[in-house]
């Protein structure tokens, strides 16, 4: 039985996967560990005189989230450990994690991306700082990580994987495990280019975790919110022209990390940096579609997923494939978010707001070409849908209210294909998250 399961994306890189193995080993005080390499595409690392026991896990055509979900089903540990070559591992790591859990702990969270880390495990992972954490270098029971459904895939088909992480740490934190801070093998990254992306992928991250869980709205993203992106002035300046200001942004960053010093710290002289950060952080705010509030709402409606030129009755109500896919890369470019059913209902209900240009996309009737032809063009760009069957008819019929006008037959859904539908759809799209640009 091993104590640690750590599991490692080996994605395209060969020297990665030697070098971390090596640290983890390094330490006489390691506890028993395997690891366990995730292949999403690609070659597969070398095996043969891996020493502690290297298996590798096959997720091909997923994201992150597949991927480590994939890894640690097949772990035989106590404990997770996630592991990626933004987190340089060091000898001292395995022993450290398995110390903080033997103290008590069911969490163990890495090192952030932000100059300073938290004081505390508490500070890591409250609500202003929840979207700044990734979830690599950090370890968990796995019985825990099972009990909440690991990573939520759905942010992966939606491009947030950093609000994955931050969803898990926030169902985490509300489930009220013990989390403890571990400061060990910070990863520093000082160039002016990698801040800026921090910083925006913390601000679209933002968005994403609220459009999931509106009652974050007031600590990621109310005006007297504590943490990145604290800054009024920034943030007036970046949602008001998020362009503009990511220039004066990127202008000002060499200066700002010269100030900082080799640690981002130093009292006063850090300003210029979190300013400079909090500009990037409402960038990305913005270019995620803003913070949610009440906006107008455009609906569009599909029928059937066919080529129906030429029928009498229905041509106009069909719209073939290789256009439908067009249609929504187009809606997409233009900036519309596709949201999910449930921001509508909680926007009625006055619990949450929507992004800027939403769009909610339905489909009338039900006919089978959804499962088979629209369903893959959703899935592969993470967009939700509703669905509006024809109650009467589930169960293998057709469209017989347009047959006795002179139109094609065009089957329904059957019950067998609507189990499918649920299965795939609900688990894999509807997540609210950045789609625009």
């Amino acid at each position: 039985m091993y104590r640690l399961s750590v599991v490692v994306t080996a994605n395209g890189d060969r020297d990665f996967l030697p070098s971390a193995i090596r640290a983890l080993g390094g330490s006489a005080d390691a506890p028993p560990f395997e690891v366990l390499a995730v292949v999403r595409d690609g070659e597969a690392p070398p095996t043969a005189a891996a020493s502690p026991p290297l298996r590798v896990v096959h997720a091909p055509g997923g994201g992150e989230a597949a991927a480590y979900n994939r890894g640690a089903a097949a772990a035989r540990g106590e404990l997770l450990l996630f592991l990626d070559r933004s987190r340089q591992a060091h000898p001292g790591l395995l022993a450290a994690h398995d110390h903080h859990h033997r103290q008590g702990a069911h969490v163990v969270v890495g090192p952030p991306d932000h100059a300073a880390p938290p004081p505390s495990a508490a500070a890591a992972f409250g609500a202003a700082h929840l979207h700044t954490i990734h979830f690599r270098q950090t370890s968990i029971h796995r019985e825990v990580f099972q009990r909440l459904g690991g990573f939520d895939e759905r942010f992966d088909r939606a491009g947030a994987a950093r609000a994955g992480d931050a969803d898990l740490g926030y169902r985490l934190l509300r489930a009220g495990y013990r989390l403890r801070f571990d400061p060990g093998g910070r990863a520093h990254r000082h160039d002016a280019a990698a801040i800026l992306d921090q910083a925006r992928e913390c601000g679209r991250a933002a968005v994403a975790l609220v459009r999931k869980h509106p009652e974050l709205a007031g600590p990621l993203l109310g005006p007297a919110r504590h943490g990145p992106g604290r800054h009024p002035l920034a943030r007036r300046g970046a949602l008001a022209g998020p362009r503009l200001s990511g220039l004066a942004a990127a202008a000002l960053a060499p200066l700002a990390i010269r100030r900082a010093g080799p640690e981002g710290v130093g009292g006063q002289r850090t300003e210029l940096l979190e300013v400079v950060r909090a500009t990037g952080y409402w960038r990305g705010v913005a270019e995620a579609g803003g913070i949610p509030r009440t906006r107008p709402l455009r609906v569009l409606c599909y029928h059937a997923i066919s080529d129906l030129a030429g029928d009498p009755v229905i041509e106009p109500y069909g719209v073939p494939p290789t256009r439908f896919r067009r249609q929504l890369d187009s809606l997409r470019r233009a900036g519309y978010r596709f949201i999910h059913p449930d921001e509508l209902t909680a926007g009625l209900d006055g619990r949450a707001g929507l992004p800027r240009r939403p769009l909610l996309l339905t489909f009338d009737d039900c006919f089978a070409d959804l499962l088979d032809t629209a369903l893959p063009e959703l899935l592969e760009r993470g967009i939700p849908a509703v669905a509006f069957a024809v109650s009467g008819r589930i169960g293998g019929s057709s469209n017989r209210w347009d047959q006795a006008a002179g139109a094609a037959t065009l089957p329904l859904l059957d019950v067998p294909a609507w189990r499918r539908w649920s299965a795939r759809a609900w688990r894999s799209a509807p997540i609210p998250a950045p789609t625009g640009p």
